[in-house]
């Protein structure tokens, strides 16, 4: 028995941060805060991703479980992420749209990427094997960050994971255990939670 934990967010801008401060108050409930800053990073790129490419709402889920915390992000979207080629010279690249581009801009109304009737990315945007100039380097920082990561696909969509180790000294590792009666999560590790004083608030 370990922990898990996992909340629904609603389709807007504005739920980003709200996930980022539930992954954070959740750490910090399970005594975990040293890994906060890195999982509230890595997960709000994984629901800015979940908004911009998907328009729905989405999952984020939180376990302790093989002696590695977990985050996952549940969205309706069934393409699992890219992971491109970092861009080495954004100036050039930009200066080539610049030269080359008709691009007039698509924005209305001041609607943003990942709120009903934002804009899909204009075409002209794209240069190269790293895609568009405006899409964000979300999948990048969570290869930097995570041990490992992955996507789980389901019927509805899909989870996008990764994993950091427990920090050593962690008072509760050696109460950590799960086994294959548990439930799991969304990287398929066994996790069952253990109820305590944890969950209050």
């Amino acid at each position: 028995m370990c922990r898990y934990g996992t909340r629904l967010f609603d389709p807007q801008v504005t739920q980003t941060r709200a996930a980022r401060r539930w992954i954070v108050e959740q750490l910090g409930r399970w005594e975990l805060e040293p890994l906060a800053d890195e999982l509230e990073l890595a997960g709000s790129e994984l629901a800015t991703n979940a908004l911009l490419h998907t328009r729905s709402g989405f999952a984020v889920t939180l376990a302790v479980c093989g002696g590695a915390v977990e985050l996952a992000v549940r969205d309706r979207d069934p393409r699992p992420p890219v992971l491109r080629p970092a861009r080495l010279d954004l100036l050039a690249d930009v200066e080539s749209l610049a030269a080359a581009s008709s691009f007039t801009g698509t924005a209305s109304h001041g609607a943003l990427e990942g709120e009903a009737g934002a804009p899909e990315r204009h075409s002209s945007l794209h240069v190269g094997p790293a895609g568009s100039i405006a899409a964000g380097r979300g999948i990048i920082i969570v290869d930097a960050i995570a041990d490992e990561w992955g996507v789980a696909s389901h019927a509805a969509g899909k989870d996008v994971w990764l994993r950091m180790p427990v920090p050593r000294d962690w008072k509760y590792l050696h109460e950590c255990r799960c086994d294959e009666l548990a439930g799991r999560a969304p990287s398929g590790y066994p996790v069952r939670h253990l109820t305590g004083e944890w969950d209050a608030g």
